[in-house]
């Protein structure tokens, strides 16, 4: 009898243990020095640890908790605590990931150990209690310092390159041998190009180092990003059982969800998270670190969150790209209006200072966000705002009241695709080329979609084609478009239009308006289609008309 009570006893435990599992996932736990440690990203600061980078490389059934810690050996590791506080949380089938010896080289007796004695008895004790608590661990040695003499990269580790393989070895344990993969990698791309991969800054070069720095032994955002995926290759490569959580190969032919290849992948890409995860947490502190005028695409990686930020995309970046992890959840989002006092003259701001988001820049693309002027209905409130040419908006939601988005440039071409669009008045107005291709547009209330303000030479104004027009609750009585100024150019052609769009279509204005607008139509449908009743100064194009405008000839992107 009492052996049945012990075996349910046990029986209970396993299922609980499996329950508790499959609720928590799986953790890799990482003990280790500053080569690892998270890192302090305000003020844009640079340094990153490897550590800081691995979770991006896994599905959301891994999480990474990083304790590495700058300066910590693995003795004062021990000491101060720190692994005792590992120990505690390790569950069954959890990693742990242990790398040191660039401090115990050193010389204080509270961080000191010696290789074949000291050393490798502590990096014994990791492994051993790791398995008391049913967890699994891999043991790391150091990654490489950059010391070249001449073109040869120079060993600085010495014994304790090989103490961590040695102990691997007696103790049976995973082993990733982190020097051999760092020193292959920095010997390769030279004296010179391995700079890319640590702290190198001349003075001036970035605005948190204005003394410059040549910090050797520490990474920044790329070079981290570079030897985390090194280094998650080697584990996925040692331990099959992991492979199959990393983002790339088994995962994607497993038919995980995960996100883009090319923008996990691609070690350039600079990531925001709210959480603390990515480069830096706000929008801002990432465009500031984009190099003037690069001549590659250069993608900003933005995770879900709400991001309450006011800002710019100035005139000397280009090929930028800003890239949400979904529209739905990932919010760019300010509240300006036109009515709002000044602080230095008491005057109203006006509408152009409204916007949440300017892009002054050239060969900018707006991928999969939600860009809102959430400010109440007491004036003009921008919430996208552009000045460069050859701009692309896509799978965006933008949301305002009065002039959501201002097209500010004349002789710009901007491509607005598969967006969502609303406002109440003149909610897409300005003098620039834009096609808008598959988008719905929803007015919030009775009054006016679009005012163009084209300019006279221009060919084209606003063009949308296969778009939905729709409405809010109680909204019947909606305009077309009026022009802003003289000559203001729009046409709707391949459209749904609903019933709210007024018989008429167009307004005026102004009077003398009427001679110099141009507004038409082409092959829409819906109720509010019916061009019977429209103005007799717009006109419907004929079918040889509105095949010569595509959106090749009109903004031409490629």
């Amino acid at each position: 009898m009492k052996r049945i009570c012990i075996l349910t006893l046990c029986i209970v435990g396993m299922v609980l243990t499996s329950s508790m599992r499959t609720d928590r996932g799986i953790t890799i736990f990482m003990v280790g020095d500053s080569t690892m440690a998270n890192k302090d990203t305000s003020g844009g600061k640079q340094e990153r640890g490897w550590g800081m980078m691995l979770q991006e490389l896994f599905t959301d059934e891994i999480h990474v908790d990083n304790h590495a810690v700058n300066g910590r050996s693995s003795l004062s590791f021990i000491n101060e605590g720190r692994w005792d506080k590992v120990l505690q949380s390790i569950a069954p089938g959890d990693y742990v990931v242990i790398q040191f010896g660039h401090n115990d080289e050193k010389a204080q007796p509270d961080r000191h150990t010696e290789p074949g004695s000291t050393f490798d008895a502590n990096l014994e004790r990791y492994v051993r209690e790791t398995r008391e608590r049913g967890g699994i661990p891999i043991v790391m040695n150091a990654v490489v310092r950059r010391n070249f003499v001449g073109d040869s990269l120079v060993d600085t580790h010495g014994a304790y390159r090989e103490a961590p393989r040695t102990v691997a070895q007696r103790l049976h344990a995973y082993f990733i041998d982190a020097n051999q993969l760092t020193h292959q990698l920095e010997q390769g791309l030279g004296a010179e190009g391995s700079k890319r991969l640590h702290m190198w800054f001349a003075p001036g070069e970035h605005p948190s180092l204005p003394d410059g720095s040549q910090d050797n032994t520490h990474y920044n955002i790329y070079g981290a990003r570079v030897v985390a995926r090194l280094l998650a290759d080697a584990m996925c490569g040692e331990i099959p059982a992991l492979a199959k959580f990393r983002r790339t190969g088994a995962a994607a032919s497993a038919g995980r969800e995960r996100k883009p290849t090319s923008y996990y992948d691609n070690p350039d890409t600079i990531r925001v998270a709210k959480d603390g995860t990515g480069d830096f947490e706000t929008i801002a502190e990432a465009i500031e670190v984009c190099r003037a005028f690069m001549d590659y695409h250069k993608v900003i990686y933005i995770k879900s969150g709400v991001y309450k930020e006011k800002i710019v995309i100035p005139q000397w970046l280009q090929h930028i790209e800003l890239c949400g992890e979904n529209a739905e959840n990932t919010i760019i989002t300010y509240d300006h209006h036109a009515n709002i006092p000044l602080e230095a003259t008491g005057l109203p701001m006006g509408t152009f200072r409204t916007y949440t988001l300017k892009v002054e820049a050239n060969d900018v693309v707006l991928k999969n966000l939600t860009i809102e002027n959430n400010a109440p209905r007491l004036g003009q409130a921008v919430a996208l705002h552009t000045q460069g040419d050859r701009l692309r908006v896509v799978g965006c939601r933008i949301k305002g009241n009065q002039d959501t988005i201002y097209t500010g440039m004349p002789y710009t071409h901007l491509l607005f695709t598969d967006c969502y669009i609303c406002g109440t008045t003149d909610f897409i107005f300005g003098p620039s080329t834009a096609w808008f291709e598959r988008c719905t547009i929803e007015s919030l209330s009775n009054s006016y979609i679009t005012a163009a303000s084209t300019p006279a030479d221009a060919k084209y104004g606003y063009i949308f084609n296969q778009c939905r027009l729709v409405a809010g609750e109680g909204v019947n009585r909606v305009y077309l478009g009026r022009p802003w100024r003289d000559y203001g150019y729009t046409l709707f052609m391949n459209c749904e239009m609903g019933s709210h769009i007024r018989p008429e279509g167009w307004h005026h204005w102004q009077p003398e308006r009427e001679q110099t607008a141009r507004y038409y139509e082409y092959g829409n449908r819906g109720e509010g289609s019916n061009t019977d009743a429209r103005v007799k100064w717009s006109r419907v194009l004929s079918r040889k008309e509105a095949q010569r405008i595509t959106q090749e000839t009109v903004v031409n992107m490629k």
